[in-house]
């Protein structure tokens, strides 16, 4: 919409803004932007307000992947109350998560991840029902879990 009255809005600073001055948990938290300004920093910047506030869902969606492949800062959204992850076109390393126990639903549509990390990922989350990967390239996907 502003866009078309010509007016510029850093909607970037906008969702910060809201989730600074949200007094009460958020359970869903859904962003699609082909601009997202800062990449990684604004990411990292929203998880830390998000883990305060008890997140449950988080959906992340690049749409500026063919320009800019982000890397997801993943571990910065490690929180006891995070149940889902839907993420969508960034680049995902170093997994290192202290709650991933708690994950029932992880969705990496067309994500940079290599086979060692989504081991890891899914042999670490005890209670993940669902695994999406939209699509895979790399070496052969080798998974280890009881629940999914």
């Amino acid at each position: 919409a502003a866009k078309a009255i010509k007016v510029q809005v850093d909607m970037m600073q906008r969702i910060t803004s809201i989730l600074q001055s949200h007094p009460w948990p958020v359970k869903y938290f859904r962003v699609d932007s082909s601009h997202i300004t800062n990449g990684m920093e604004q990411l990292e910047e929203w998880f830390d307000l998000l883990r305060k506030k008890a997140i449950e869902e988080v959906v992340i969606v690049n749409s500026s992947w063919l320009d800019q492949m982000i890397d997801f800062p993943i571990n910065d959204l490690d929180c006891e109350s995070l149940r889902r992850i839907r993420i969508c076109f960034f680049r995902i390393s170093g997994i290192v998560l202290k709650y991933v126990d708690n994950l029932s639903a992880i969705d990496l549509s067309c994500c940079a991840i290599t086979s060692q990390d989504l081991y890891a990922l899914v042999s670490q989350s005890k209670n993940m029902k669902e695994l999406d990967i939209g699509f895979y390239k790399g070496d052969a996907i080798r998974l280890n879990s009881k629940t999914l």
